[in-house]
């Protein structure tokens, strides 16, 4: 966990790492951070032309039950519909995440980069009477 100034780093030897960069940092909160999601383990899935029953938006868990994969409740992250006159078809899944190294960003750093991914125009307000400002 970095606040661009300090690193704060929590159960060392891992495999895999967690890179969580926010204002916030703090040794207590990577130490959460790591007790919240020590074991967690990441499922990558997908599935083409699936046959679903209505339109689900991204974040939705299906629940399979079947033979060629463990059952359970898997969660979606990319969804592309295909309404016919047969019903309606999906490609889902759970993007694939090829590094070992994951970045979270954070809500307002997403909703810019939604913005900006549209084309849309940003607005940046600078408040110059703020404590410790230059003038």
């Amino acid at each position: 966990m970095s606040d661009n100034d300090e690193i704060y780093t929590e159960g060392g030897g891992a495999e895999y790492c967690l890179r969580i960069e926010t204002e916030y940092a703090s040794q207590e909160a990577a130490g959460a951070a790591y007790t919240r999601f020590n074991g967690y383990k990441y499922v990558m899935w997908g599935c083409s032309l699936c046959k679903i029953s209505n339109y689900y938006p991204v974040g939705t868990e299906f629940l399979f039950e079947e033979e060629d994969r463990p059952s359970g409740y898997y969660l979606c992250s990319r969804i592309v519909i295909y309404p016919c006159a047969s019903g309606i078809f999906a490609d889902m899944g759970r993007n694939v995440i090829s590094e070992d190294e994951w970045s979270y960003k954070s809500y307002t750093e997403r909703k810019l980069d939604k913005k900006q991914s549209k084309g849309a125009k940003v607005t940046v307000f600078v408040n110059y009477n703020a404590q410790g400002a230059n003038t």
